[in-house]
């Protein structure tokens, strides 16, 4: 399994099985489209295609398992998003954006210093990933098991409740998004030009 695969495996909670309820959306720009997957196979395999398709520019995924699918005219199955369709979710997360003070950090040192002195203040444990989104920082706690939407809200609202208290720069309203999407790992991240790379940083082990 590569590092990619792994962390698509642990961030989001995956369907049981082939008839179980929930799909993990992979979506794309422009227009936001995007494909209901059951596992994570089928989401790299998607994800790849993506990649290679010159019409596909940013490559997302939905952190919450969406409980419908939409049906498109040809009656293929395509990625349908909100917060009231999210079943489980197994991370919270926050966005450290790098961008010109106050809004955000000078550079990328400057972000990641800032996260340990937020984690360190606000008594948390080390994040289980973390991913250079091109433009800022996305980090992760990763739960051991799927958490329903009634189980993450408030664990969400503590995170982004801490952000603010210690003055996090970043996009605190995304943290409480039930069905947010972030950048997938490997991909590009097209808000500039050249495009900049988006890579895993670290993924901690599960032990």
């Amino acid at each position: 399994m590569t590092p990619i695969e792994d962390f698509m495996s642990r961030v989001v909670p995956w369907p049981s099985g082939p008839t179980a309820p929930g799909y993990v959306n992979l979506h794309w720009t422009p227009g936001f489209g995007g494909k209901p997957c059951k596992t994570v196979g089928e989401f790299m395999k998607m994800a790849d295609w993506a990649i290679r398709k010159v019409t596909i520019k940013d490559i997302y995924y939905c952190l919450s398992l969406q409980r419908e699918a939409s049906t498109n005219h040809r009656g293929n199955l395509s990625a349908k998003r909100h917060s009231s369709l999210a079943l489980s979710l197994k991370s919270l997360y926050i966005d450290i954006d790098v961008k010109e003070p106050p809004k955000g950090y000078t550079n990328l040192a400057e972000a990641l210093d800032a996260l340990q002195a937020f984690r360190i203040a606000a008594d948390l444990p080390p994040p289980s990933a973390i991913v250079h989104s091109g433009s800022g920082l996305h980090v992760y706690w990763i739960s051991d098991r799927a958490l329903s939407k009634a189980e993450w809200e408030p664990y969400a609202q503590g995170l982004k409740a801490l952000a603010v208290k210690h003055e996090l720069r970043c996009d605190a309203g995304l943290t409480t998004d039930a069905a947010r999407i972030l950048r997938v790992p490997d991909t590009f991240n097209y808000k500039t030009d050249p495009p900049k790379p988006v890579r895993l940083l670290g993924l901690r082990d599960q032990s």
